[in-house]
């Protein structure tokens, strides 16, 4: 699935047309048209009033990529950080960010 169609998708689900996401995103619908065939490269200026109006978070705009298994670990605040499941804890300490 390409990321026009899952926006494709999604505007399917909300019972919203095309023109009414164009209005939403205050572009034109040929240029709203473009974007779920995978023809404009400005999607990316969209995509937090993309994702309010289809009721998702911006992640949930894209299709899944074959996600990596992740494990949720206490950290020393009570909050929970997710890490990639194959990486240990020394492995951490001498990476960048």
């Amino acid at each position: 699935m390409t990321f026009g169609q899952r926006i494709r998708e999604l505007r399917t689900a909300k019972g919203l047309s095309q023109q009414q996401m164009a209005s939403e995103l205050g572009i034109t619908p040929q240029a709203y048209s473009l974007i779920e065939r995978d023809e404009s490269g400005k999607a990316y200026e969209k995509l937090p009033v993309m994702a309010r109006a289809l009721g998702s978070t911006i992640d949930g705009l894209f299709p899944e990529m074959d996600p990596e298994p992740r494990e949720k670990t206490d950290s020393a605040g009570g909050f929970e950080e997710t890490r990639p499941a194959e990486v240990k804890e020394n492995e951490w300490a001498g990476m960048t960010f």
